[in-house]
């Protein structure tokens, strides 16, 4: 499937995911992980590499503006390259902490030097080893 296919169909499952927003401009407002209810990974395969759920990283607040964080991780070029994908985060969710915000993810800092740190923010990691 096209990346300009996948777009869509990824932010269509967020939003069937998310039974509602609750948004909030607190100072403490972290990533929260969650997973695809396992219907919806099945009905749009939406799962990782391993075959864990698929899942994205979320922090609501201002519910008109928002900042998106697709994580890059590439492709498995060789089959021994799915399978040690499938033993660490890039490949499972299994291994995606809860409430740790992932590292490197400079937009979602909380600091007032941040001009986008009352956004809210989806950081969606990278698991299935395809493009």
């Amino acid at each position: 499937m096209s990346s300009a296919r996948l777009c869509p169909l990824f932010f269509s499952l967020v939003l069937l995911a998310s039974n509602s927003v609750t948004c909030t401009t607190s100072s403490s407002a972290t990533l929260r992980l969650r997973l695809f209810p396992e219907e919806l990974a099945d009905k749009y395969g939406a799962r990782c590499l391993d075959h864990s759920l698929a899942g994205y990283y979320i922090r609501e607040q201002d519910p008109k503006k928002w900042v998106i964080f697709l994580e890059g991780g590439g492709l498995c070029v060789t089959a021994f390259d799915c399978v040690a994908r499938r033993s660490n985060s890039q490949g499972s969710s299994k291994y995606w902490q809860k409430d740790v915000p992932p590292e490197g993810l400079a937009t979602a800092s909380l600091s007032p030097n941040n001009p986008f740190a009352s956004f809210s923010h989806i950081w969606v990691p990278y698991c299935s080893g395809d493009m």
